[in-house]
């Protein structure tokens, strides 16, 4: 059920979000696109159609207007609600449980784990430590020394964010966060993405942005190495503060490649 809003509070709650900048224009235009296609999905949609839905408004849209309406959307439902460190996401079929050592989304039976294990650049990458997370409505923050992880539980799935608030003066490269994965998914890169698969679930991780203190889009790509997924940003011309900005979705298995999509 749609949560009980105006309608211009569905169109306010995405501009309130969207980046500053020569982006903010282009991302304003999206989220009042793609903020009426999910108000339309909702009405008398099964849990099925509404991802159906979902997914395809996710996909007609920039990347960096889907952050800020799906955390809009989520944070007027009360089914997106963080209770007890717990997460759940029936348009998404996800679940999730927020710990010190990491995060672990399940779907289906199966399930993985993510943590942040460092960030930095190459050579040089800053270990982190658990931290303790703190939660409040759809929104989960961990509070590391040198960046601010957070997520957001939201229509569109589980946003995963990371605020840099200083240029990493170690090491040479692209700014980079390295990220443990552990459970019964295994990690594959498909297109600009990650698949996350196993055990008849499919995950995505991807829709991926980051943007810097003036609202500029950086470059920005997925790795998977050594067991570990890695975001790496072209950081040169950035005016830090940086955001990085990924989404873990469900993804389709299809009956010819059998891979997430």
């Amino acid at each position: 059920m749609l949560p009980s809003l105006t309608h211009s509070e569905y169109f306010e709650a995405p501009i309130a979000r969207a980046p500053r900048g020569g982006a903010g224009v282009a991302a304003l235009v999206a989220a009042l696109t793609v903020a009426v296609t999910l108000v339309a999905a909702w009405s008398g949609q099964s849990v099925a159609g509404r991802a159906s839905a979902a997914g395809h408004g996710l996909s007609a849209v920039p990347v960096t207007a889907r952050g800020p309406v799906s955390a809009a959307l989520g944070s007027h439902a009360a089914g997106y609600r963080i209770v007890g460190l717990h997460a759940r996401n029936r348009v998404q079929r996800l679940g999730a449980t927020f710990e010190s050592g990491g995060v672990t989304i399940a779907s289906g039976s199966a399930s993985a784990r993510l943590r942040l294990a460092g960030y930095g650049r190459g050579g040089a990458l800053r270990e982190v430590a658990p931290v303790a997370p703190r939660a409040r409505a759809n929104r989960v923050d961990y509070a590391h020394g040198g960046v601010r992880e957070w997520w957001l539980n939201g229509p569109l799935g589980l946003e995963q964010g990371f605020d840099v608030p200083a240029r990493p003066a170690a090491g040479s490269g692209p700014l980079a966060l390295s990220l443990g994965l552990s459970g019964d998914l295994h990690a594959r890169r498909t297109g600009a993405g990650v698949a996350l698969e196993g055990k008849g679930a499919a995950l995505r991780y991807g829709s991926l942005s980051a943007t810097d203190a003036r609202g500029r889009a950086l470059p920005s790509r997925l790795e998977v190495r050594g067991g570990r997924l890695q975001i790496k940003v072209d950081d040169r011309n950035a005016a830090y503060p940086v955001r990085v900005d990924p989404f873990v979705a469900q993804a389709e298995l299809t009956a010819s490649d059998g891979g997430a999509r």
